[in-house]
């Protein structure tokens, strides 16, 4: 007759340790431990995604505001007493603002690299169009019925603009020139320029621009009449001269 032996406890007892694995429960709760810690850090880079975005945004935005400054204030110093014709053929003040357009004046300084036939003067416009600030100049200081201006924005989202001007007296005034004033005389410009903006997102923004002190330059005339002018002026000196030479003095004799 045969004999069954059964296996010893202790090895079967450790055959069964081999073979066992993780619990349901044991791996329910590292699946929800790294779920957690997956979520976190989604959470912390969506954040430091968006912060990063928000001060790119702000970091453009800035750059856009100091390059509008610059472009103002470079107009602004280089300003210059220059009245101008209008496409009508009337004449505008070197500086007005206040009425239709935030501001319009007459600079130097305008390059010319190619040597075109144009003057180094230039006029230039300040405009609030929606919500964008719109910088317009002119190819000709006294313009045609056909001069169009050429347009540039200088600043996107601006919900507000307006100009203090500030004459020499002190005095601030919300348009210029003076009420009344005769746009055919020569218009003293203001002593000072104080530009109010509320630009998204850094909120209401002042500037104070200082204006230098120049001498008014009138609008030129026309060629005929300089002409004409300086062509009397001229034949009547060299014909008075010419017959004084010529007739003899009266009692000279040979």
């Amino acid at each position: 007759m045969a004999t069954v032996r059964c296996p010893n406890r202790w090895t079967v007892s450790r055959a069964m340790q081999r073979v066992q694995g993780f619990t349901l429960f044991e791996i329910l709760v590292a699946i929800a431990i790294f779920a957690v810690l997956g979520l976190a850090a989604n959470q912390l880079l969506s954040q430091i995604i968006r912060a990063d975005s928000s001060a790119r945004t702000r970091g453009e935005r800035l750059a856009q505001l100091q390059r509008a400054m610059e472009i103002i204030e470079r107009d602004s110093l280089q300003v210059v007493a220059r009245p101008v014709r209008d496409e009508l053929g009337g004449s505008r003040p070197a500086l007005v603002g206040g009425v239709d357009e935030l501001i319009e004046l007459t600079r130097l300084g305008w390059r010319n690299p190619l040597g075109q036939g144009r003057a180094e003067e230039q006029r230039v416009a300040y405009t609030l169009d929606g919500k964008q600030l719109i910088r317009a100049y002119w190819s000709v200081l006294d313009r045609a019925e056909d001069s169009k201006p050429l347009r540039q924005v200088l600043l996107d989202d601006v919900e507000h603009a307006n100009i203090d001007f500030i004459a020499e007296d002190g005095n601030v005034r919300s348009f210029w020139p003076a009420a009344g004033a005769d746009a055919t005389s020569a218009q003293p410009i203001p002593r000072a320029l104080r530009w109010h903006l509320t630009v998204a997102p850094f909120g209401d923004i002042e500037r104070l621009f200082e204006l230098p002190e120049l001498a008014q330059k009138d609008a030129p005339n026309d060629g005929s009449k300089d002409s004409g002018k300086d062509g009397s002026n001229d034949g009547s000196k060299d014909s008075s001269k010419d017959s004084s030479k010529d007739t003899p003095s009266a009692g000279s004799g040979p």
